[in-house]
């Protein structure tokens, strides 16, 4: 097999085309192996057609190693060692990864803060979302790590009734797009199901729904921050990129990460990341699209240390 990945052609540009060329028998046969090519790497159609001559990037794997893996994808490039950690604990025994809400419509019921009246949102009160229409939603948005991409508000007023009867209309059943609602509220993980860079994975706060482009895992306090620092770590990316090679993060996909516990280091990993999402949130809240947003850091700068500045550029 020839995994060509994208631009495998000079008409057609961007990620979102992935290719691939094979030659496959319709049948089983124990102990074969095969002789995959990974030019997904190189950046144009003539790169890859050089590289593919030139014999280099080849990888022998045994056909029957693939069932290792949750899911048996074609994962040739992955090693003997990480073949074998899927025999540990998987994330979906320690945490609880869940699809989302689907709005069926979202120019009607998602709206970003400036479009509402800051009267009727809990973005300010988010341990009392039923007091409000407009609920702040994990939406996924660009790639970042530990907090942030908090942009997007929805009407899930009486309990989503609106939304509700709007799915029912449609669906006959409003389960059908409005899933999970019992861990609604709840403090979680989020990441971006659909993305052109790495896995990147954000702590949510109380109070915030999430939708079918932010989906989230529900892990207990204990565990929470060991758990963001591996999802958010480049052995999880390893791992995401064996069972999802194309640019979709799907909650089958995280549920089959190996997990190992190590009360050795779990309380320096945890501190180190408490750390880390109060350094992400405070750069996040830089911005003035920040609902948190106060003031720029510049303005907050001591007088002193601007007087110095500008004496130094004198």
């Amino acid at each position: 097999m020839a995994h060509l990945g994208a631009r495998a052609f000079a008409e057609i540009g961007g990620e979102v085309v992935q290719s691939t060329a094979f030659v496959m028998r319709n049948g089983h046969i124990g102990g074969h192996k095969g002789v995959f090519l990974r030019l997904v790497d190189v950046g144009d159609a003539e790169g890859k057609e050089r590289e593919f001559l030139s014999g280099e990037h080849r990888h022998i794997a045994d056909g029957d190693d693939f069932t290792k893996i949750p899911g048996s994808p074609m994962a040739y490039w992955v090693s003997e060692k990480a073949l074998t950690a899927f025999d540990n604990t998987l994330m979906n025994d320690i945490a609880e990864p869940r699809h989302g809400l689907a709005t069926s419509n979202n120019a009607y019921f998602l709206k970003l803060l400036f479009e509402i009246s800051v009267l009727k949102t809990s973005i300010f009160d988010l341990y009392n979302p039923n007091k409000y229409k407009w609920i702040p939603m994990n939406k996924g948005g660009c790639y970042r790590k530990w907090f942030g991409n908090n942009e997007w508000v929805i009407n899930y007023e009486h309990d989503g009734r609106e939304i509700k009867k709007y799915a029912s209309d449609i669906y006959v059943s409003a389960s059908r797009t409005i899933q999970n609602t019992k861990y609604y509220f709840q403090k979680a993980l989020t990441w971006n199901a659909l993305a052109s860079t790495n896995y990147s994975v954000r702590s949510s706060d109380e109070g915030y729904i999430f939708g079918s482009g932010g989906y989230c895992a529900f892990v207990s306090a204990e565990n929470e921050n060991y758990i963001l620092a591996l999802l958010n770590s480049n052995v999880t990316q390893h791992f995401v990129s064996a069972v999802s090679p194309t640019l979709n993060y799907e909650v089958g996909h995280i549920k089959t990460i190996p997990v190992i516990i190590d009360n050795n280091q779990k309380d320096i990993i945890a501190n180190t990341v408490t750390t880390n999402i109060s350094l992400s949130r405070a750069d996040w809240d830089s911005f003035e699209t920040s609902w948190d947003f106060k003031q720029h850091p510049l303005v907050s700068c001591q007088p002193s240390v601007l007087s110095s500045q500008k004496k130094t550029e004198n």
